[in-house]
Parts: C-alpha cells; sequence; structure tokens
C-alpha cells in the first residue's frame, strides 16, 4: 500500500483512477486493523476516530499539492508570457555598420544619419515567449512579485524611447537597483513597492568571486561543491554573489562526461528576477523525484538537451542546469550521478 501512496504522489496530479486505488487500499487497511468487538454497539469508539484520522490524511494529502511533502514538479514552476522586443540580428548590425559608415565617407553628419536609421528601424518587431521564473514556487511571495513587475515591465517603455534617451549616462540607481535593470526613478519605486507588498527585501549590489572558497564563505553556505575533486573533476568558476546570499556561478565536471553547469542559489524573502530560464514545452521534459544519499529531496528532469536539479529548501531555492553532456541530458542514472556529486545539504 506505501507503495501505491508514494507512486500516486510521484505523479504530482494524481488521476482519478489512482485516487480509487488510494482510497481502497485505505479502506483494505482500515477492515485489517479493526479492533474486536468491545460492546453491544459494535467497535470501541477509537476505531472510529482512528478511521476518521486517517481518511482525514488522505483526502487532505490529496487535497493540497505535492510539494507539501518535499515532491515538487515543473508544473509547480510559475510560466508566464510575456512580448519581447526582438534585437538586431548580427546581419541587421553589419548592415546598419555599413550604412553609417557609407554615409559619414559622403560627408553626412553620422549623428543625423544614426537617427534616421533609427527612426526607419525602431520601433522593433515582437515577439511572445514564455519563461519560467526558477526562484521559487509559484505560490510563493517571490513567484508573485516576479509577475506583478514582469507585468508592470511589458508596459513600461516598450519602445524603449526612455532607454535610448538616457543611453550609457549613469542613472544613480545602479548599486541598489541595478539587479532589476532599473533605469529610472518609476522602475526604481515599481521596485520599492513590490517589495514592500510581498514583504521581501532587495537584492543590491553584486560582488565577482573568483573561487568556490570565496563563494562557499560570502554566501554562507557549506562546502556543497567539492573543490577540485579528483574523481568528478568539479570546478567552480567565478561566481556573482549578493550580501543575502543569493548567487550565479557557472562550472565544469569531468566524470567521464565533460559536462558545463550553471547554478543559481535564490535566498527565500528577496525579491529577484533572474532566476528566469524558458523550458519550452513541458511534455518534453522526462522529470522525477530523487533523494540523494545525504538526504537531499530533489527534482531532477531532462529534456535531451538540457537537464536540471531543483532543490526547494529550507531558506533558498537552488536550480543547477546542466548541458553539454548528451548523457547527463538523457541519461537517469548520469543526472543522478551529478546529483550526488554536489551536497545539497550544505546549502540551508
Amino acid at each position: 500500500m506505501k507503495q501505491t501512496i508514494r507512486n500516486a504522489y510521484d505523479t504530482l496530479s494524481p488521476t482519478e483512477e489512482q485516487r480509487e486505488v488510494m482510497l481502497r487500499q485505505l479502506r483494505l487497511r482500515l477492515r485489517e486493523t479493526a479492533p474486536e468487538k468491545d460492546d453491544e454497539r459494535g467497535k470501541r469508539p477509537a476505531s472510529r476516530l482512528m478511521a476518521a484520522s486517517l481518511l482525514a490524511a488522505v483526502l487532505l494529502a490529496l487535497g493540497v499539492t505535492a510539494y507539501a511533502l518535499g515532491w515538487f514538479g515543473l508544473e509547480n514552476l510559475k510560466e508566464q508570457e510575456y512580448t519581447v522586443i526582438k534585437g538586431f540580428t548580427q546581419e541587421e548590425i553589419l548592415a546598419r555598420n555599413r550604412e553609417l559608415e557609407e554615409a559619414v565617407a559622403r560627408g553626412e553628419d553620422p549623428a543625423e544619419k544614426l537617427r534616421e536609421m533609427d527612426e526607419r528601424d525602431f520601433p522593433r518587431p515582437t515577439e511572445t515567449r514564455r519563461i519560467t521564473f526558477m526562484a521559487g514556487l509559484q505560490d510563493s511571495p517571490e513567484a508573485q512579485a516576479f509577475q506583478e513587475y514582469m507585468a508592470f515591465s511589458v508596459g513600461y517603455d516598450p519602445d524603449r524611447e526612455i532607454l535610448r534617451s538616457i543611453g550609457n549616462e549613469p542613472t544613480g540607481l545602479e548599486e541598489e537597483y541595478g539587479a532589476y535593470g532599473c533605469y529610472t526613478r518609476e522602475m526604481a519605486d515599481k521596485v520599492d513597492e513590490i517589495c514592500a507588498k510581498y514583504g521581501l527585501e532587495k537584492l543590491g549590489p553584486g560582488r565577482t568571486l573568483t573561487s568556490a572558497r570565496q563563494l562557499f564563505a560570502y554566501a554562507g553556505t557549506g562546502d556543497f561543491a567539492p573543490e577540485n575533486d579528483h574523481y568528478s573533476g568539479q570546478r567552480l568558476y567565478s561566481a556573482i554573489a549578493y550580501a543575502d546570499g543569493s548567487f550565479i556561478a557557472d562550472g565544469a565536471l569531468s566524470a567521464g562526461m565533460m559536462t558545463q553547469y550553471h547554478i543559481c542559489r535564490c535566498m527565500k524573502g528577496t525579491f529577484t528576477t533572474f532566476a528566469v530560464m524558458e523550458l519550452g514545452e513541458l511534455e518534453s521534459w522526462t522529470e522525477w523525484n530523487y533523494t540523494t544519499e545525504n538526504g537531499a529531496e530533489l527534482l531532477l528532469a531532462q529534456n535531451g538537451r538540457r537537464a536540471l536539479i531543483l532543490a526547494d529548501r529550507p531558506e533558498s531555492f537552488v536550480v543547477l542546469e546542466v548541458h553539454g553532456s548528451y548523457r547527463a541530458t538523457n541519461r537517469k542514472d548520469s543526472l543522478e550521478t551529478i546529483a550526488e556529486i554536489f551536497d545539497f545539504t550544505a546549502i540551508p
């Protein structure tokens, strides 16, 4: 029975058939453990309470999301559509450069020619894309704050007129609001408003770190990535870390796979916008829950090109993206091997 229930939970969204199996197993268990009659009314009063408690526990488990028990899936992350302005292709950039050079060679004013080109080439065409917030589950305050800021950003300065008018000039917002891409006071005020609404702190300025030891110390973690480990060949490159413990880092593994990875840790209670990913159709991913030998509960996922390891830790949400290895992105045992190399329990 335990295995049947566990399998049902592992699907994250039990079907009606699975619900029936769980209930049948529960009823069977109740019959097997039913006490003998004790008085003329039948069973002991406590047996009815026990049955009600067991039934309530199962129904409650069915009625809440699976990640309440430490299990979750990609569908429990917040996905959002947004409109993005298409940038220039490399060919378009080269063509614009040639046009400007030729105009200057003819004696035209470069600033005037550039304005003429911008009037012709802007506004840029747009496209709709889907991104997934990778810094917390979909009902978390962090995810809700991200959704609200995205909705604001899509409608703010849609043709980038304000941004172009500012150019590369400093705005005075870089240190406190640079992590959110703010270039006007209005954008910064929106960040403050969202932080106050959801009870979150701002990231603040990032700091570049050049070694794993620096990262462990600054982020307040244990040694979650073995430094220069001979078995795994693990190498952690430079990282950008924040005072609250959030960080982004890149590294590589050999472990027979020559794998590159990107790891992102986002602290709960902090407003984060950098942890996003385009997952595409969720049906293209194979995902499963996995518990490491030292007890870390993880979600593992593969889609043939990329692989993900996600950990919902007590104080943070961690995502490790693996790419560059066919074995790591296609074979379950290979991804589980990588999951065992890292010590996710060392990350609070």
